[in-house]
């Protein structure tokens, strides 16, 4: 079965735990030029915090990349501050959009 899922416009969505194997690849991620949230916990079990932000370092400007101090991989008991993050990528792109 593949870790991965298409959503809207074709951007894979990854759902297991590959990262914590090393066996994931982000690659991918360099070439995206659809605008993207990324928001990472520093204390995600599945995704380490180092290898993550080397990621985020090499990301493209279309990329907006948000540290969840204390956060795990699931978010527990901060969903509040993801729902927040969210809605102010989303209000942003929206603003931004030509009417």
């Amino acid at each position: 079965m593949s870790p991965f899922r298409t959503p809207h416009r074709g951007a894979p969505v990854f759902y297991d735990d590959s990262c914590r194997r090393g066996a994931y690849d982000f690659g991918f991620l360099l070439e995206n030029d659809i605008p993207s949230l990324f928001i990472i916990g520093t204390r995600d079990e599945f995704c380490p915090d180092q290898e993550m932000r080397l990621l985020a370092a090499r990301l493209p400007p279309t990329s907006s990349v948000r540290w969840m101090e204390g956060a795990d991989h699931f978010f527990t008991r901060q969903i509040d501050q993801v729902q927040t993050l969210v809605r102010d990528f989303l209000q942003a792109r929206f603003e931004e959009s030509p009417t």
